[in-house]
């Protein structure tokens, strides 16, 4: 996919939503011990790679769709996940106050915890299906901006280019969040899900998540005082 020099990351979206970068010398990351990130022989001669991920990002949002669509008797997964995308961008962003911390496969980069589970914050009678879709896209895009963020301490390198693959970049709503939360603009291979146009959240909106904060926050501070 043409990720073979610094800077340029990979982002694949399936069952796990995993980010590769390109590394011109892996001993000072060996040193490191960071065990955030996994590193590897690139297959350009000369070359490395590191690697993270979000467990489960697929799966948890495959989950959720035949947990809360399939009850309809749709014909099979990939109309569940549409049921789903075309509730999600009726939920305004945000979702209503609701946050999902995608942790429902454990924890991955950069806290990695297996015992890590995932929680539903600021749920309430209010709150319909179609928030819970949206809380859960928007979820995984604050973990991914977690994640890039670990990404560029660690390799000490600022991420210039995203190409993206995978379910998700076929799902033109969660590209279009991811680029609302990580004010990018990934290159998606694929024809996109068809959903419906989903215009770009006010800056106060996009650039923050206070639940996502605190949330976050929260959790990692509850680890650390365990571990």
């Amino acid at each position: 996919m043409g990720v073979f020099v610094p800077g340029v990351v990979l982002d694949s979206t399936g069952t796990t939503e995993a980010e590769l970068t390109t590394l011109e010398s892996i001993y000072e990351y060996l040193d490191a011990g960071d065990l955030s990130f996994c590193l590897g022989c690139h297959v350009a001669r000369g070359r490395y790679y590191t690697i993270g991920s979000i467990l489960g990002a697929g799966s948890m949002v495959s989950w959720l769709a035949e947990l809360l669509w399939n009850p309809e008797h749709l014909a099979g997964g990939d109309e569940a996940l549409q049921a789903l995308t075309l509730a999600a961008s009726m939920s305004p962003p945000g979702a209503r106050g609701l946050y999902l911390l995608p942790h429902l496969a454990g924890a991955g980069s950069p806290d990695r915890d297996s015992t890590a589970r995932g929680v539903f914050v600021g749920l309430s009678l209010a709150h319909t299906r179609a928030d819970m879709a949206r809380a859960a896209m928007e979820g995984l895009s604050y973990e991914l901006r977690l994640l890039w963020a670990a990404l560029e301490q660690f390799t000490h390198q600022p991420i210039r280019r995203v190409i993206s693959v995978g379910g998700g970049a076929r799902n033109a709503l969660w590209s279009q969040i991811n680029r609302n939360v990580l004010h990018s603009a990934p290159i998606s291979p694929g024809a996109p899900w068809p959903c419906p146009n989903t215009p770009r959240p006010p800056p106060s909106v996009q650039h923050s998540s206070p639940a996502w904060a605190l949330v976050s926050t929260a959790m990692r501070s509850m680890r650390c005082a365990a571990s």
